[in-house]
């Protein structure tokens, strides 16, 4: 599939392209999204359910605190029929939300620190982080603290 994604790129034109700029958090990031609807290089694409596009996602990001600039492209498919700049920000949406999750998981479950990489303890023990974060996330009960006497 890696394949057919690249010659999509590499063979058809973008259909649809969208250009955003951000500044803050103490960097300068360019996002630019094309969206290819040409499939033809995609092979058994009526196999995918409503597949509508590869999406290509260009980044640029310059760090001013180490005056780095680092450069990314990933590579999506979607069965969205929007467009580039919503398909753009869903995805960024999205990479937030992994963020937010590895840093809680991190935070409360040291997952960084995880020494756990035999067996399957490498697959379960996130797993079981995942459903104790949720669990807890989700806890509804209210627990009375004793107030101070004093």
């Amino acid at each position: 599939m890696e394949q057919n994604i690249e010659d999509t790129v590499r063979f058809t034109g973008a259909d649809l392209q969208w250009k955003e700029e951000d500044f803050g958090h103490g960097r300068i990031e360019s996002r630019h999204c094309y969206l290819y609807k040409d499939l033809s290089f995609i092979e058994n694409a009526s196999h995918w359910k409503s597949l509508s596009a590869v999406v290509k996602i260009e980044s640029t990001r310059y760090i001013k605190s180490t005056a780095k600039e680092e450069k990314q492209t990933r590579f999506y498919i979607t069965g969205s029929q929007a467009c580039a700049e919503v398909t753009d920000k869903a995805v960024c949406s999205q990479w937030g939300i992994e963020n937010q999750l590895h840093w809680h998981l991190d935070v409360s479950c040291s997952e960084d620190k995880s020494r756990k990489w035999e067996g399957y303890a490498a697959q379960n023990f996130p797993l079981m982080n995942r459903i104790a974060l949720n669990l807890l996330k989700n806890e509804q009960s209210k627990k009375e603290v004793p107030k101070a006497k004093g």
